[in-house]
């Protein structure tokens, strides 16, 4: 399942951004994002920018996902639910 989560952009060369991806630099695409500069955040789906986004707006995101991977662990039961969906 692909999600779209906000990543923090190292590089721009063109239309091409390299992003930390699990603490790994990856080359995603950034057709038609401008204005995007080192140290920004991006939003990414399957290897693809879908827009900008404030530092402040990827943390608040980076952190709800931080808490439901932890509920998940927490939780077996969820964890099977979720499969099962």
């Amino acid at each position: 399942m692909c999600q779209a989560i906000p990543r923090k952009v190292l590089r721009v060369e063109g239309d091409q951004f390299e992003v930390l991806v699990d603490d790994r630099p990856t080359w995603v695409n950034g057709f038609e994002i401008t204005g995007v500069q080192a140290g920004d955040y991006v939003v990414v789906y399957a290897g693809a920018v879908i827009q900008k986004v404030s530092e402040e707006e990827a943390l608040e995101i980076l952190d709800f996902l931080r808490e439901m991977d932890a509920m998940f662990e927490s939780d077996p039961l969820l964890e099977r639910e979720a499969v099962l969906q």
